[in-house]
């Protein structure tokens, strides 16, 4: 998959392109589910917990096994990032 590179790297913008292309190029591939769980990723890398949200609950209700544990994973990170540290004693 092309943005698989583009997600190791960190290059979020170019990340982002890229997976959102090769959804809409190929939306019934079998590897839709494991694209869009990573597309998820990085917009939670990016701050855009929204987008992120609503990726993650996609994959977690249409797609495979494994993608679902993705879509799952995004959504535990999303409340990490939203939920408020509690505070130290």
């Amino acid at each position: 998959m092309a943005g698989r590179g583009f997600s190791g790297a960190h290059r979020t913008p170019v990340a982002v392109d890229a997976f959102s292309g090769f959804l809409e190029c190929s939306p019934g591939s079998v590897r839709a589910g494991e694209a869009s769980a990573m597309l998820g990723c990085q917009f939670v890398e990016s701050g855009d917990l929204d987008a992120a949200k609503v990726r993650s609950e996609c994959v977690v209700i249409g797609c495979d096994f494994f993608a679902q544990k993705s879509g799952r994973e995004g959504l535990t990170e999303i409340l990490r990032r939203l939920l408020p540290v509690p505070p130290q004693e």
